[in-house]
């Protein structure tokens, strides 16, 4: 069982409930039972799914957490249930916690209906752990994280192999943290080791100081390098001819005639960069829950990036134009009018997000 699609039709529910009004009840029925339909668990048989799951820790009595989910008549995955409205944090694991060695369960799950934090016992048996193995966010699905669900499946439950995917997991996560510390504060010993690939001799102070900043600068290149690579890829796989010419009257100030359907030319000097895919990653996000990000289309020119709905030249979701000192948005009206709007991080790109769904769904009408 595949609970991708289920999940990402549950996240396109989301833009229509107002979450900030949902209380914990109305977020189970609308948000955290559908997830749990989604994983193939029947939440009206209580040989399945029992709500408000009653088990006595020691020296506590008659609390109860919010689900759990049998097997073979054991409750094996224990579920904690906030308001959507809830920032979740390690105070909100208390109770889940507690009754997670009472109740002899392998996994423990957190949620606001939003966010699900997954849960196990890798470091000490019976005692859950500090932190998730897992997260799963139905506003910024990642399709790599939701194939591990497919363990905690009905039809395909195996806690033992979920647990070593937890564990590989967390390795996995630790890896990637210690890498991304090297990228932007190098350790001595790391820039030891990288130096002495390239550099035969004794590391004074002045040569550690430097080797440092160029295994910055090498990161940042080797990053940027392949994210070109994969963009480049993806665009020479699709070198189809365009329609006919765009008219002149689409654009707001004056640009060339097919600013909004030219082809990236082999060999043009286009150069991607990390910040203009990280963008097309945000705009992605945005849309996620509106359309099926497969939808979503990246294009590079040589001064501006397009994001286009199903990779066609005629639907230009926004443009992205960033130079060495300035970022810019460009969004688009009903008649594909530009507008073009400053942003100092990409973080700004959410301010628009809006704006940015509407003109993608424009398009579905």
């Amino acid at each position: 069982m595949d609970p991708l699609g289920s999940l990402n039709r549950i996240a396109s529910r989301v833009p229509d409930l107002q979450l900030d009004s949902l209380n914990e009840e109305a977020a189970k029925h609308a948000l955290v039972l559908p997830f749990l339909q989604a994983l193939g668990y029947d939440v009206f048989d209580p040989h399945q799914v029992i709500p408000e799951f009653t088990a006595d820790a020691p020296g506590i009595r008659s609390e109860k957490v919010d689900y759990a989910l049998m097997h073979r008549g054991q409750p094996v995955i224990l579920i904690e249930c906030k308001q959507p409205s809830t920032k979740l944090s390690a105070r909100h694991q208390s109770q889940l916690f507690r009754y997670f060695g009472a109740v002899n369960a392998k996994v423990g799950i957190l949620t606001n209906g939003i966010v699900y934090r997954f849960f196990s016992d890798l470091v000490a048996a019976n005692k859950m752990d500090e932190d998730p193995f897992l997260e799963i966010n139905l506003l910024d699905i990642n399709e790599s994280a939701v194939s591990e669900l497919r363990l905690l499946t009905r039809d395909e439950l195996d806690l033992d192999g979920m647990i070593q995917s937890a564990t590989n997991l967390r390795d996995l996560r630790g890896m990637h943290q210690t890498l991304d510390r090297q990228v932007t504060d190098p350790e001595p010993e790391f820039v030891r080791w990288l130096a002495k690939h390239v550099f035969d001799g004794p590391m004074t102070g002045a040569r550690t100081e430097k080797f440092t900043e160029l295994s910055r600068a090498a990161f940042r290149d080797v990053i940027a390098g392949r994210a070109n690579e994969a963009i480049r890829s993806a665009l020479q796989q699709d070198d189809r001819p365009t329609s006919a010419p765009v008219s002149t009257d689409q654009t707001s100030d004056n640009e060339e005639v097919d600013s909004l359907d030219s082809e990236p030319k082999k060999d043009s000097g286009i150069e991607t960069t990390v910040e203009e895919i990280e963008a097309y990653f945000v705009v992605k996000s945005i849309l996620r829950t509106a359309l099926s990000p497969e939808r979503i289309a990246f294009r590079d020119q040589k001064s501006y990036a397009s994001v286009l709905l199903d990779d066609n030249n005629r639907k230009p979701v926004c443009r992205l134009r960033f130079g060495a000192k300035t970022m810019q948005i460009g969004l688009f009206d009903a008649e594909k009018n530009e507008s073009r709007h400053a942003i100092e991080s990409l973080d700004d790109i959410y301010t628009h997000a809006e704006a940015i769904r509407e003109t993608a769904l424009r398009y579905e009408t």
